[in-house]
Parts: C-alpha cells; sequence; structure tokens
C-alpha cells in the first residue's frame, strides 16, 4: 500500500453506513494498494457484515476489471475469438454475472433449442433451421440500423431472443458448432448473414431463407478482427442511440485502450473539437 492511507484507516471507512464514504475507500483499495486481491481475500470472512458486503463488491470490481483487461490484450493480440468477445462484454455489460454463470445460461438456452441434439450429433442445414425458427431468436421486424437492438447474451436471453442480426449470426453459428454444423459470418448489400456448410447464403432477417440469387462469391467473409471492430462500433453506437452517458463514456474508453489512442486525440464526438474535420 502507498503512504497515502493505512490498512486500518480504510476498514474503518468500509464500515460507514455513508455510501459516499464507502465509495471513496472502495476506490482507495483498487487504486492505491498493491495488492487489493490480497486484502480481499484477508478480510472477506471478517465478523463484520459490512466489511463483508465491501469486500464482496471489491472482489466483482477486480473481476471485471479482469476480463476488461482480457478483452483488450486478446483485442491487441488477435488471438480473441469473436464468440469470446461477444461473451466478455456481456459479462461487463452486467455486474450480476461472471463467466461461470453466464456459461451457464447459454448452455441452458442452447440445450433448450437443440432438445435431444447433444452436443457430438451431426445436423443438417434443414434440421437446424428448423429449431432455430421453432425457438424464440429472431431479428426484430423492420430492422433499422439506428433502433435499439440487444447486443449482450444476457440481454437477449431475457428479452425473448430478440437481437441484432451480426450476434444472431454468431449465436447460430455457435450453436451449430456443438452439432457438427459449420458456417461463416458473410455481409452482402451491408446485412449480416451466413455461409451455410454447402456454400448457400441465408439471411437472419428473412427466418433464414436461403437466398437463392446470391452466391459466395457476391458476398464478403468476414475475418475475426472485422467482427469484432464491427461488434465494438455497434456497442458504442448502441451507448449513443440509447442516450446512456456512462455507456458512451466505457465503450469510448474501451475503444481507445484497444486502439492504444488517447480519448483525447480520437476523433469528435469521442475525443476533442478540432479532430473532427469536414470537407470544405
Amino acid at each position: 500500500m502507498t503512504a497515502k492511507v493505512d490498512e486500518k484507516t480504510i476498514l474503518t471507512l468500509l464500515e460507514d453506513k455513508d455510501v459516499v464514504t464507502a465509495d471513496g475507500a472502495m476506490r482507495l483499495v483498487l487504486d492505491e494498494m498493491e495488492d487489493p486481491e490480497a486484502f480481499v481475500a484477508q478480510h472477506q470472512d471478517d465478523d463484520n457484515f459490512l466489511i463483508r458486503k465491501r469486500m464482496q463488491q471489491i472482489s466483482y470490481q477486480l473481476y471485471h476489471r479482469r476480463v476488461y483487461d482480457e478483452f483488450v490484450s486478446g483485442f491487441r493480440s488477435k488471438k480473441m475469438s469473436f464468440w469470446d468477445g461477444i461473451f466478455k462484454m456481456s459479462i461487463l455489460s452486467d455486474g450480476r454475472i461472471n463467466d461461470d454463470f453466464l456459461q451457464q445460461m447459454v448452455d441452458k438456452y442452447f440445450g433448450i433449442i437443440l432438445g435431444d441434439f447433444q452436443p457430438g450429433t451431426k445436423l443438417t442445414t434443414k434440421e437446424l433451421l428448423k429449431l432455430v425458427n421453432e425457438s424464440q431468436l429472431h431479428v426484430p421486424h423492420g430492422f433499422d440500423f439506428f433502433q435499439l437492438f440487444n447486443l449482450f447474451l444476457p440481454d437477449i436471453f431475457e428479452d425473448g431472443g430478440a437481437c441484432h442480426p451480426l450476434v444472431l449470426c454468431e449465436i447460430v453459428r455457435q450453436m451449430g458448432i456443438r452439432v457438427g454444423w459449420y458456417a461463416s459470418i458473410v455481409i452482402f448489400n451491408g446485412m449480416y448473414m451466413l455461409n451455410t456448410p454447402e456454400g448457400k447464403i441465408i439471411s437472419p432477417d428473412r427466418e433464414w431463407n436461403v437466398l437463392s440469387s446470391v452466391t459466395d462469391r457476391q458476398c464478403h467473409t468476414c475475418s475475426n478482427e472485422e467482427l469484432l471492430k464491427i461488434y465494438l462500433c455497434l456497442v458504442h453506437v448502441m451507448s449513443i442511440v440509447s442516450r446512456r452517458p456512462i455507456g458512451v463514456y466505457y465503450s469510448s474508453k474501451l475503444l481507445s485502450d484497444v486502439m492504444r489512442t488517447k480519448m483525447k486525440d480520437m476523433v469528435y464526438p469521442i475525443g476533442i473539437v478540432k479532430n473532427f474535420k469536414t470537407k470544405s
């Protein structure tokens, strides 16, 4: 710990019933201690209920910091899959969950849709899409880029399966992997679709019907890096559209961190106004 505060002082502040005081003390633990995890481990079973509660809150914040750092490092190193990116962002968006809990949610949701078809079973495109169409997974009717849509897994599972076409494509793709069905995400006319193992293009906003007039040569197959960048930009746009200042701030910070750029140097409205250039 630095010389600014001592452990006894922090513990006294943590057991204060005033939320502002306790929040300030937790910030000291997170930002000023050399080993906050050791501090939490030492006091998580304290006799004082408030201390135990504060340790749990600090532990969750430490966990989310680790997930955030993993996302940034995975993005920069290009070693993180698109699914892992959605998974980590879903955790960061919801302070109630961790990776184990979210994985249980995914397994349960996929299990309900696949039913008796357990991992290891091989399904055809027709068989898998029949199950998907019978589920609640769908793109909202009259989909528009600037409307509110779900990008995070807990929101999708709890909101009747409505989600953005890109995320829906990846959910179905991941579900397919469990039953020996491998597809890729493509873009055609600005819309996200799937290229099936048979080379057929299917659209999530058209009940997964095959687009007979479209061939895979007419589509752009998205790389993992492209999908992560698109998704991160969608998260940022979603924060702006939903008018959530805290969401705009955090998505902006994440964008600047993965791009190794200071927030003030990014293009307006993330950065300062002088970085905004218009055509003369």
